[in-house]
């Protein structure tokens, strides 16, 4: 399907059913499957997961909410925010 040498600039793509159910998991688990599909190098697994985190777990929310959920530090000082 996607090929390694292939730039993946904003694609959409559409997920089977079976995809959306296979990747309606729990942040941890997302989170999981994100760094096996990068350590193993399934670039299909590893585009379809980020996708739906992206569209579904991030879309729309603030920053902080984000951080909190995905267990980002806040790396900004208090002079930059």
């Amino acid at each position: 399907m996607i090929q390694h040498d292939e730039i993946l600039d904003r694609i959409h793509l559409e997920l089977s059913p079976f995809q959306h159910r296979f990747l309606s998991v729990s942040v941890p688990e997302l989170q999981r499957l994100l760094l096996a599909a990068l350590y193993l190098d399934i670039r299909d697994l590893l585009t379809f997961a980020a996708q739906r985190s992206a569209l579904t777990m991030m879309d729309g929310k603030p920053v902080e909410d984000i951080r909190q959920e995905w267990g980002f530090p806040d790396d900004l000082t208090e002079e930059v925010a």
